[in-house]
């Protein structure tokens, strides 16, 4: 009877022993939707942890990397050596809470979904306005060089995949962008003989030029067009051609159009003004006596 005992202590002293160690370990890659976007990096651990590797990888055809930096846990639990990598397929990021004399021994305490860092990504993707595509970012060992897997580092020990670490990916929600045009409806005033119509736009991404093209009934006369004013004109334009005719006008801008290409454009806003339409009444002709 003891000898069964005993092997029974044994094992659950072993499933103790591993779980304190390597279950319910985790990490977790957020969710956002945009062009350029910031996903959280979250941890859950049962242990404190000492340190980690992060290893994300993209589909480069989709998305770009432009950083990783450690944030949430990591700086509130005062990491003391922090290194991101920006790569051409990925980033990478590690981290060791104490890497410094005197060697006070911080950490990242137990925890479920503690932010510990964050990836900033933009879409290389362009859709059609309504359009949308979900682009997945997963956890991917194996990127840099030498190679880097992702790990937590628990009680001087490296904990990765094969010890059971679980990685869950998280999803990029690229949409179409809905940019809008429009000629702002505008009255002149009682009496006036001329009235200017702004063009405005909603650009949900940076606009580095535009041709604009407004055609108008009878009754009124296209006198002039113009960017006095607007917010494409705040910006600096470069190149402007503005034509006018009997029944419309058009307007081509450019804003980076010589050197030394500083590259400005339009940022993104609702009611970006890019033109002034200035028009003027048809002559009134009047018959009969005066009254």
């Amino acid at each position: 009877m003891k000898q069964p005992r005993l092997w029974a202590c044994i094992c659950l002293a072993t499933l103790l022993l591993t779980g304190g160690l390597f279950a319910q370990k985790s990490l977790d890659i957020g969710s956002a939707t945009g062009t350029d976007v910031t996903l959280p990096v979250r941890m859950t651990s049962d242990a404190g942890v000492q340190g980690y590797v992060l290893s994300v990888g993209v589909d480069t055809t989709k998305l770009t990397a432009t950083d990783i930096r450690a944030a949430g846990a990591t700086i509130a639990n005062n990491a003391e050596l922090s290194v991101g990598e920006v790569l051409a397929d990925g980033v990478t990021l590690g981290v060791v809470m104490d890497f410094n004399p005197p060697y006070d021994g911080q950490e990242i305490p137990i925890g479920s979904d503690q932010l510990i860092a964050e990836v900033d990504l933009t879409a290389l993707l362009v859709l059609p306005c309504g359009d949308s595509e979900v682009v997945d970012v997963n956890f991917q060992d194996g990127l840099n060089s030498p190679p880097l897997s992702n790990i937590l580092v628990v009680a001087g020990m490296s904990v990765g995949v094969a010890e059971g670490l679980e990685l869950n990916g998280g999803v990029v929600t690229v949409r179409g962008g809905c940019d809008t045009v429009r000629a702002v409806a505008t009255t002149g005033a009682k009496g006036a003989v001329s009235v200017s119509v702004p063009v405005e736009v909603d650009n949900t991404g940076p606009v580095e030029g535009y041709v604009v093209s407004l055609a108008h009934a009878a009754g009124v006369e296209l006198v002039s067009i113009d960017t006095a004013g607007t917010d494409a004109g705040a910006v600096g334009i470069e190149f402007e051609v503005a034509k006018t005719y009997v029944d419309g006008g058009t307007l081509g801008v450019v804003f980076d159009f010589e050197t030394p290409y500083d590259g400005q454009t339009l940022p993104p806003a609702n009611g970006n003004t890019l033109a002034n339409f200035n028009y003027t009444h048809a002559p009134f002709e009047c018959t009969g006596d005066p009254a």
